[in-house]
């Protein structure tokens, strides 16, 4: 993966032309990244569940180059066979399906999985082939936790999907269903005829039917029970508050972790998770969405004990991607900050990780490490096991905006 990183920066400079000047070999320190990725490494090496956040609305750069360098090692150095990503699960049962029949698996159809937040970034180009290569030769399981319809540009659930699970009703109720779970995918409802209790249980009798009607080939069973599953948790949550709906989905995430967690005879499996800081952190500050209920990593703490380990993303300065096309400045990190103490003793490197025995003596402290760069008070050894730390972060190269 050392290699991956080096052309990934090689592929930035490519892209960007004159704009990548900004961003030279010197800028990230490669003999310190890797002494920071073995450090990273051997903290999370005999651990079950690898839980790696990141800040700025999915939008830092650097740490998105980190991460992907980290899955490759954890794979190769610890033995991990499941990288599982806060993206649709739909695409990734299709995607294990094809693996188990012997059929291609494209770079495509695992970019499309993975999905726009993260598969239009140069830092993880590297990643993504080396994730097909791995998937394909059946050494690794791809896994989607979300349970969300209607991501941007998927191969499977957009089209193929609905079309494929009312294949197995009769003529009529085939049409009908196929069009309604297409319309509850695509979200296409309009003022006149909205989406409704009514439609909601009309989706529901559709899955019924679907579910009893069985499958054609006896391999499809398991991948569409999975998806009725996740399809009927993402139905029960329609109707519910913001706040409720954001837990039940952190809630349904854990469902699909424990699942990947397992192989079919029930033995452990390694995984690494991909999602957001306030996804995985163990703890939330007062005031976030969870205050009331669990997240994820509150989740995976209860189910999995202390071989689940949480990892945070922070930075002391610089930029994040806000969205797609616009960027945020990073206030930088005040004296006695989170980021400013874990960088206080780093006077000549660009990235630290700070352990849990570091988080454990810092008293409750304002940081910018749960979500978009905000900085509160918190007690931050309660949500990570451990924590990495730039000193100046910056969006990623979007290869959509050449």
């Amino acid at each position: 993966m050392k290699a991956a990183m080096i052309c990934a920066l090689s592929l930035i400079v490519i892209l960007h032309g004159t704009e990548s000047k900004a961003l030279s070999t010197t800028e990230v320190d490669h003999k310190t990244d890797a002494q920071v990725l073995d450090q990273t490494v051997a903290a999370l090496c005999d651990r079950q569940i690898a839980m790696l956040g990141e800040n700025g609305f999915h939008g830092d750069g650097k740490t998105a180059a980190f991460k992907a360098d980290l899955v490759g090692a954890l794979i190769d150095r610890c033995g991990f066979g499941v990288v599982a990503f806060e993206s649709g699960a739909y695409d990734f049962i299709a995607i294990e399906r094809s693996v188990q029949r012997g059929e291609p698996i494209t770079r495509d159809m695992v970019a499309s999985a993975i999905g726009g937040l993260w598969n239009q970034n140069a830092e993880i180009q590297p990643l993504i082939d080396d994730l097909r290569t791995r998937t394909a030769s059946g050494r690794l399981l791809l896994v989607g936790l979300d349970d969300q319809l209607g991501s941007l540009g998927s191969f499977y659930s957009l089209e193929a999907m609905p079309a494929e699970l009312a294949s197995a009703l009769g003529p009529d109720r085939q049409i009908e269903c196929a069009a309604s779970l297409k319309q509850r995918i695509w979200s296409g409802y309009t003022r006149e005829a909205p989406y409704t209790e009514e439609t909601r249980a009309a989706l529901a009798r559709c899955l019924e039917e679907i579910e009893a009607a069985g499958v054609a080939r006896p391999d499809d069973r398991d991948a569409t029970r999975r998806i009725i599953a996740n399809f009927r948790r993402t139905l029960a949550r329609d109707f519910q508050p913001g706040l409720e709906r954001l837990a039940g989905r952190d809630a349904s995430m854990l469902e699909n972790l424990e699942a990947a967690a397992r192989d079919s005879d029930g033995r452990p499996r390694k995984v690494i998770v991909w999602a957001g800081n306030s996804h995985v952190a163990k703890a939330s500050p007062d005031g976030s969405p969870y205050e009331t209920r669990p997240n994820l990593g509150a989740l995976a703490a209860e189910r999995f004990g202390s071989s689940a380990y949480a990892l945070g993303f922070s930075a002391a300065g610089g930029m994040f991607r806000y969205t797609v096309r616009t960027a945020r400045e990073i206030a930088e990190a005040a004296a006695g900050s989170l980021e400013q103490r874990a960088l206080a003793d780093s006077a000549d490197q660009e990235i630290v990780f700070r352990d849990t025995h570091w988080l454990d003596v810092q008293d409750a402290i304002v940081g910018s490490a749960f979500s978009d760069h905000k900085p509160v008070l918190f007690d931050w050894a309660t949500a990570y096991d451990g924590i990495i730390v730039f000193r100046r972060e910056r969006p990623p190269f979007r290869l959509d905006e050449q």
